[in-house]
């Protein structure tokens, strides 16, 4: 489907969207999420300089809130359920797609990043498996990767911090030998 398929949206209502979609995570069950990031993922794709230039607080919020619904679900080691997979692949289409603007986004991401280390301990490993933020890690630059570093030093989430970045480090494609 193609950007002519899809309904003009205007700056405002791209903003009323991310409005709706905020409430509905704020009040909806856990079938809801997919859908939710789903539309997240298709305002991304679709009407990028909106979200971007406008809307990226919003656009960046829902997804905070999303991915928080999930982490939460998926504490204890409780493997997470069919809409909470779902969820997350979705969630790793909208991160993946962030890449493309990481100058603008970059500095904006440390507290979804961080969100996800405070969890990591207590995450299930279907979360862990499912759940790609690899995408905003490789938007980071030196400066941020010390930011968050000095961040997790202050809430006490260095080792959990190391454990991500290493598990990062090792998925990260090296190039040809």
């Amino acid at each position: 489907m193609g950007k002519k398929d899809v309904l003009l949206l205007t700056n405002s209502m791209v903003t009323n969207t991310l409005s709706s979609c905020s409430q509905s995570v704020a009040q909806g069950d856990d079938e809801r999420l997919a859908s939710i990031a789903s539309v997240l993922a298709g305002l991304l794709k679709h009407y990028e300089k909106k979200v971007v230039g406008g809307g990226l607080s919003g656009f960046l919020g829902v997804g905070r809130r999303i991915m928080g619904r999930v982490l939460d679900a998926g504490v204890g080691g409780e493997e997470s359920n069919e809409f909470m997979a779902a969820t997350c692949g979705e969630m790793g289409r909208v991160f993946g797609g962030l890449g493309a603007h990481k100058d603008a986004i970059k500095k904006n991401v440390i507290p979804l990043i961080l969100d996800y280390v405070a969890a990591w301990n207590t995450m299930s490993t279907s979360v862990k498996r499912n759940l790609d933020v690899f995408p905003l890690l490789s938007m980071c630059s030196k400066f941020e990767q010390q930011q968050l570093l000095c961040y997790a030093e202050g809430l006490g989430l260095k080792g959990a911090w190391r454990e991500v970045w290493g598990v990062y480090q090792s998925n990260v494609y090296k190039g040809q030998f």
